[in-house]
């Protein structure tokens, strides 16, 4: 009997401690997708205004990879580093403008090429 007694008392502030906890999970989720911009949907500008300064690139970064991955697999990385260094205005026509895009990528890759024959090249 003294034994049983106690439990009871000391059992249910545990359950509405794990209620509260189990009420703040499940508010963290639900916040989740209004941060993250799905992939697949396209990047308007006014989305990219609405988005963080920071975040900004971030986003334009994750829609420009796939696309240059498909022209260049070995160099996405690298050339998507390099756009990213433009403005986001003239990245945003570039999403649009596969011609643009391609104008860039190639321009990339040149400069990529005349880094790597200056490295190879006798130093005097």
């Amino acid at each position: 009997q003294y034994i049983g007694s106690p439990l009871p008392r000391r059992g249910s502030p545990t359950i509405t401690t794990v209620r509260q906890a189990s009420t703040q999970v499940a508010s963290a989720p639900v916040a989740e997708p209004a941060v993250h911009i799905p992939g697949p949907e396209p990047l308007t500008a006014s989305m990219l205004a609405a988005a963080p300064l920071m975040d900004q690139k971030q986003l334009l970064g994750e829609r420009l990879y796939p696309l240059i991955h498909a022209l260049h697999p070995n160099l996405a990385g690298k050339i998507t580093g390099m756009l990213l260094e433009i403005d986001n205005s003239e990245l945003l026509h570039m999403l649009e403008s596969p011609e643009s895009l391609n104008s860039k990528v190639e321009e990339a890759i040149a400069v990529l090429q005349a880094h790597k024959a200056k490295e190879c090249s006798p130093k005097k």
